[in-house]
């Protein structure tokens, strides 16, 4: 029993240690968020330019005060074209991105209605 216990005190001392390097890690890059809009489709050209300027210009607002507990925070946009395969394939590279900490303002409403598998 006391073997158990003594296990299980250094499983969890070795799970505290493995969680404050990852947060210690994470804490010092850069807030990346990721996001989908056809800039070179005529379409939806002018709506994607506007709302990537205007997510920028917020971001931008934001790491004038010093970003977010220190962190910068970035956007990565890709372009989908407006199709909506290439928007679920360019989403999935953005969940896989272990840089991108979450996904915002997409455009192409065909595209949120395929499922990711």
């Amino acid at each position: 029993m006391r073997t158990t216990s003594v296990r299980a005190r250094h499983i969890a001392a070795f799970l505290v240690v493995g969680i404050s390097f990852t947060f210690r890690t994470v804490h010092a890059a850069d807030a990346v968020f990721g996001q989908i809009a056809s800039t070179t489709h005529p379409a939806s050209k002018a709506n994607a330019e506007g709302l990537i300027s205007g997510i920028q210009v917020y971001f931008a607002s934001v790491n004038a005060k010093g970003g977010v507990n220190g962190r910068l925070v970035k956007l990565k946009s890709l372009d989908d074209g407006l199709e909506p395969k290439r928007m679920a394939e360019l989403t999935e590279t953005l969940i896989a991105d272990s840089s991108v900490l979450g996904l915002v303002g997409y455009l192409n409403t065909p595209g949120l209605l395929l499922r990711l598998p």
